[in-house]
């Protein structure tokens, strides 16, 4: 039995992006691309979000490229905005034991509320970013499975036949 343990990396050489690339790559397959016209005029948005943002993650992310910082930073906020809304519901859940409502619930609803209403872009362009991400890795296999015939493809199956004797395990050759 073989085990293979590969770097991120390791699908650079079968002509996908690595992760400081990756968002640039979307970018391009989007601006390039006319598949996806009901998250067009989002990509734009979310564009100029990413370049005008007042948030230090948010500006770091982006400056590097690294969407999958982005997408921890956007994930944050989703997790937090799960954490109001469950927050309100065990109050309400708490007050109706008691037949009726509370002012804790209220506020709670009030705060949700406002948080909602506070990260409204970020959620928007959360989505916008993970249905390009979608969409590019759709249309990227595609393109591996339309190619898998041709010459090209040798490298990514002869990939598990090659090794590289430095990186072996220790007492094997």
């Amino acid at each position: 039995m073989n085990a293979y343990v590969v770097g991120a990396g390791v699908s650079a050489c079968v002509g996908y992006p690595v992760g400081s690339d990756l968002l640039d790559a979307i970018d391009r397959y989007v601006r390039e691309s006319d598949a996806h016209p009901d998250y067009w005029e989002d990509w734009d948005a979310l564009q100029r979000w990413l370049q005008n943002n007042s948030n230090p993650t948010i500006v770091q992310a982006h400056r590097t490229g690294n969407i999958e910082h982005l997408f921890t930073a956007l994930d944050l906020v989703a997790e937090l905005r799960d954490a109001a809304l469950l927050r309100v519901a065990r109050r309400d859940r708490a007050a109706r034991t008691r037949h009726g409502t509370d002012q804790a619930t209220t506020k709670a609803a009030e705060e949700a509320d406002d948080f909602d209403n506070e990260i409204r872009d970020e959620m928007r362009h959360r989505r916008t970013l993970f249905l390009a991400l979608q969409d590019y890795f759709l249309w990227k296999h595609s393109e591996d499975h339309a190619d898998s015939a041709g010459p090209s493809t040798n490298s990514r199956r002869a990939y598990p036949h090659r090794q590289d004797v430095g990186l072996s395990a220790p007492g094997r050759q």
